[in-house]
């Protein structure tokens, strides 16, 4: 079973019934004894994704590394900083006069 295909209500009562597969983690007890006694196959996809890359990023057609992300934040936090400087402390908002005259860079 896995993913929503249809929802569909008005079945006799208030309460939306999935029409089609259903992802369902593996403390549904009662759903896989249901499955088990209906000859339904079930796939642990924590057991079967184990040594998966849980998170993969892609950018112009490559993938891109978790390194490269951490360096452009990186890049990205430090020119925040120094913008943050420039405007010095204080409230920000963006009808304050000081920052009208602020050159940006």
């Amino acid at each position: 079973m896995g993913g929503r295909i249809r929802t569909t209500y008005n079945l006799g009562t208030d309460i939306p019934a999935e029409m089609g597969g259903e992802f369902f983690d593996s403390s549904h007890k009662n759903l896989l004894g249901l499955a088990k006694e209906l000859g339904l196959k079930t796939v642990d996809l924590q057991t079967s994704d184990k040594g998966l890359e849980t998170e993969v990023w892609y950018c112009e057609n490559r993938k891109i590394t978790q390194k490269e992300i951490i360096d452009w934040f990186v890049s990205l936090a430090e020119k925040l900083e120094r913008d943050l400087v420039a405007i010095g402390d204080g409230d920000i908002n963006y009808r304050v006069a000081s920052l009208d005259a602020k050159k940006v860079r």
